[in-house]
């Protein structure tokens, strides 16, 4: 949020790509995730491959935000 020129009160639309199985846990905590961001629309999809950000020992994810 902060390096995107947000504040802490903007809602947002998350966009999250991710590998297969991170998109599995996602998916399983999806309310939790978008109340805690203030996200008013989260899209998670499991399109990634290869990216700069890992999670765990081999999950990826790719984060865009947007204000609503």
């Amino acid at each position: 949020r902060k390096d995107a020129g947000l504040d802490v009160s903007d809602r947002i639309l998350l966009r999250l790509n991710v590998d297969a199985d991170s998109a599995v846990a996602l998916e399983t905590h999806r309310a939790f995730i978008a109340a805690e961001t203030l996200a008013t629309e989260l899209e998670i999809s499991a399109t990634c491959s290869a990216s700069d950000l890992t999670v765990g020992d081999s999950g990826i994810i790719e984060i865009e935000l947007s204000k609503k």
